[in-house]
């Protein structure tokens, strides 16, 4: 079970560094430089994405993903919702780096930014929600188990406790 949470912590890490840096940079990036669509072509510039700013909250995700994976209970609730409270800041860095873009094709520049408003909103609302809801889950599981554990342990006492009882009641009626 161990290697397999740990199996799957390297993978999703490694994912989240990929999926949040990797491909949409390098995506930007060719669209940059141009890229011919239908023998037309096409480039794209963004003025106001921070792309270090991106960067960073690319690296802190991965770290987030790892540490997750790397503790349990109400440490692994903790860091799910930082985790996800960074992926809802890094969706609002790309909704204001998108106000300003221009589309250059055929040699005309075309403005095409755009505010993505109340939907970037919903968006961030949506992934803190989930984060929240993942993390409070997470919780109360850590909970039921720490819960369940002391039971456990209470049990355990309360039975050595009458073995012992039952030994001297023994000793005693010899």
């Amino acid at each position: 079970m161990a290697v397999r949470r740990a199996l799957t912590g390297i993978l999703m890490t490694i994912w989240t560094f990929i999926s949040m840096v990797i491909i949409p940079l390098s995506t930007l990036r060719a669209l940059e430089n141009g890229i011919t669509l239908g023998g037309v072509e096409l480039k794209i510039r963004l003025f106001m994405l921070n792309v270090g700013l991106i960067f960073i909250l690319g690296l802190i995700a991965m770290m987030l993903t790892a540490f997750s994976y790397s503790f349990r209970g109400k440490t692994d609730a903790f860091i799910t919702m930082a985790k996800y409270g960074v992926v809802a800041y890094y969706e609002w860095v790309w909704a204001t780096g998108v106000r300003k873009m221009e589309v250059l094709m055929h040699g005309e520049i075309v403005h095409v930014g755009i505010d993505l408003g109340v939907w970037i909103i919903i968006v961030i609302i949506g992934s803190l929600l989930t984060g929240f809801l993942k993390s409070v889950y997470k919780y109360l599981e850590a909970k039921k188990k720490e819960e369940e554990k002391e039971k456990e342990e209470e049990g355990e006492e309360k039975r050595k406790e009458e073995e012992e009882e039952e030994l001297e009641k023994w000793l005693e009626e010899e």
